[in-house]
């Protein structure tokens, strides 16, 4: 009895081009939410350092403190939001560099 090796199988794949295009993934933010962010980005503890002239340490007081709001991130660090910083420098009688 002779083995047939290639049987058709009875399964659809579906079209030979994928429906999805591949590149980029789909937007997941708003246009306000892309505007806000990209005009007020998030500051990593040596950027604000060096911003306000700052030692990172002396920053981290300043937070401790309350006179400069951080978030935190997922894994403990610190993240500062431009604007606020700018009111500081504003308060503290300073221009950005």
């Amino acid at each position: 009895m002779p083995v047939e090796f290639q049987q058709h199988l009875p399964i659809d794949l579906g079209p030979s081009r994928s429906s999805r295009r591949v590149g980029r993934p789909p937007l997941t933010e708003t246009r306000d939410e892309i505007i806000h962010r990209l005009m007020d980005p998030d500051l990593t503890l040596h950027e604000t350092a060096a911003i306000l002239s700052l030692s990172k340490a002396t920053l981290r007081r300043y937070t401790d403190r309350g006179k400069l709001p951080c978030r935190r991130t997922a894994g403990g660090q610190r993240r500062f939001k431009l604007s606020e910083v700018l009111v500081l420098l504003e308060q503290r009688g300073e221009e950005a560099r």
